[in-house]
């Protein structure tokens, strides 16, 4: 060896040896086995909706958030006349705790509005209004969850904010959006106007404290739905232009002159907010950042892992090319036989012609030897062998890398509402072609054969250990250079996941200087 590739070499063993030691790079470069497996925590927390069996005690405001999140989920209406009445009894408790809280007397009348009591359902309703704040305690429950990952990894990736933002749900502020609906049906001629200014300001206090879009979209919602005489109905622009200037003209013609200036000041900042907050915008700005933390997280692994098969595969070729070499059936009826067999478990995997018959090929292909065969030394196989090998092993390295980052924890859990569904493979398919590249050193040896007259496992053999090179050498150089990379853009986008976490809205009102 060169003094040139002592060099590189210590170069590129000094650079993994520093990921794999270092504690912020050593996340990203080393494949953990428990990545492929679902997340302890994530499977158990009571804290997820798709987990928890049964309601914690509420013991405190954000564990009542909780239960009440989890009555919205399954619909008061579907609740028992007894358990609405706990639950009343809960939020009129931290409706005294926390008056400054509009959400305990909100949810109060949506408990009311559900047992047919509309006259307590609006005092509710109009008390909700007065109060500064709305806070459902999600962000509470959310911060729980992301504490409890990053103990789980030991580490803050980017994607453990991402999958923890899917957490947070919107039946507490999709609820309230149907009651400020229907029950507006019910309000006598006499409540008609303080109800309707009541709407425009519990729709305010969700759209201004919601911390995400989704939920707050649902406060401006409310807030359109205080002047329409027949709310999600009717359509049409001009009448329902006209509606918002009649309701704020009646409030001036009653002396509500304070109040209307307040409700035309919202309908315009409500305007503001909607050409700002688009949610088609806004959902594609989270895929991508979702999309770069999930990569980032597992890339460099991927990498690494590959070369680890790479080492492992050249060393078992090497191992068993001279403890057990491997040698080609050569009975015809045996390779016939093998040939159909393969074909038909082929065609039952896949379910593709071409596949089965590509397969059928291969093996069928074996029967055709030549008899006298010669010993061949490296370089009379010419460049176009060892090339072949090669690419072969740069596609098994970008196969492998693929698999692992589908395979990974972040994938699970989020790439199903980041990547397009057509843009992921499946297992079957994954399966398919790793069948697929266990057959090309069969092909491409038996070629060889019939050219340089060189027997066909000697080729295999030299095949195999060409491509476990070349998936070592790109495995881990890959590695060498990615991961600090990765580690870089890991912590860029977990800034921004962050701040979308904790306060969606605000990211967006900030960023066009609002």
């Amino acid at each position: 060896m060169s003094p040139l590739r002592r060099a590189l070499l210590g170069a590129l063993l000094g650079s993994l040896a520093f990921s794999l030691i270092h504690p912020s790079l050593r996340p990203f470069i080393w494949p953990r086995l428990s990545n492929i497996a679902a997340s302890q925590f994530l499977e158990r927390t009571p804290l997820r909706l798709t987990v928890v069996r049964k309601a914690p005690a509420p013991k405190t405001a954000a564990l009542a958030a909780y239960v009440m999140l989890l009555a919205s989920e399954k619909g008061p209406e579907n609740l028992s006349a007894a358990e609405r009445g706990e639950l009343l009894e809960l939020s009129r408790k931290w409706a005294e705790k926390e008056p400054e809280n509009s959400f305990w007397r909100q949810y109060a009348a949506v408990l009311e509005f559900a047992d047919g009591n509309f006259a307590h359902a609006r005092r509710d309703w109009v008390r909700a209004s007065k109060s500064l704040q709305w806070n459902d305690y999600q962000s509470a429950r959310l911060d729980e969850i992301h504490q409890g990952m990053v103990k789980e990894w030991r580490h803050e990736f980017a994607w453990l904010d991402a999958s923890t933002s899917v957490e947070r749900s919107i039946f507490n502020a999709q609820l309230i959006a149907t009651l400020s609906r229907e029950l507006l049906t019910t309000v006598p001629p006499e409540e008609d106007l303080e109800f309707r200014v009541a709407s425009v300001s519990n729709g305010l206090l969700i759209r201004e404290n919601s911390k995400s879009l989704a939920s707050a979209a649902f406060g401006r919602q409310i807030i359109e739905n205080s002047y329409k005489k027949n709310p999600g109905t009717d359509t049409s622009i001009h009448r329902l232009i006209t509606a918002r200037y009649e309701f704020i003209a009646e409030l001036r013609k009653v002396g509500l002159v304070k109040e209307a200036t307040e409700v035309e000041k919202t309908f315009s900042s409500n305007d503001t907010w909607l050409g700002i907050t688009e949610p088609d915008q806004a959902e594609e700005i989270w895929r991508m950042n979702s999309g770069a933390a999930i990569l980032s997280a597992n890339i460099s692994s991927g990498i690494f892992l590959s070369g680890i098969c790479g080492i492992a595969l050249f060393w078992g070729n090497r191992f068993l090319s001279k403890v057990a070499p491997f040698k080609f059936i050569t009975e015809p009826w045996h390779i016939v036989s093998a040939a159909a067999i393969a074909g038909s478990l082929a065609y039952a995997y896949s379910r593709l012609i071409e596949v089965a018959l590509f397969t059928s090929s291969v093996i069928a292909i074996q029967a055709f030897r030549v008899e006298r065969t010669r010993k061949v030394e490296p370089e009379e196989i010419g460049l176009l062998f060892p090339f072949i090998a090669s690419v072969i092993g740069l596609g098994v390295t970008a196969t492998t890398v693929m698999a692992w980052l589908q395979a990974s924890q972040a994938f699970r859990y989020l790439g199903p509402v980041t990547f397009e569904p057509n843009s992921v493979i499946n297992v079957t398919d994954w399966g398919l072609i790793s069948f697929v590249a266990l057959l090309l050193p069969l092909l491409f040896a038996r070629i060889w054969h019939w050219v340089l007259r060189v027997p066909a496992e000697l080729l295999a053999a030299r095949f195999v250990a060409r491509t476990a090179l070349t998936l070592a050498w790109t495995g881990f150089v890959g590695a060498a250079i990615s991961t600090p990379i990765c580690a870089v853009i890991d912590h860029h986008y977990q800034a921004d996941i962050l701040k979308m976490r904790q306060n969606e809205p605000k990211v967006y009102w900030d960023a066009t200087g609002h």
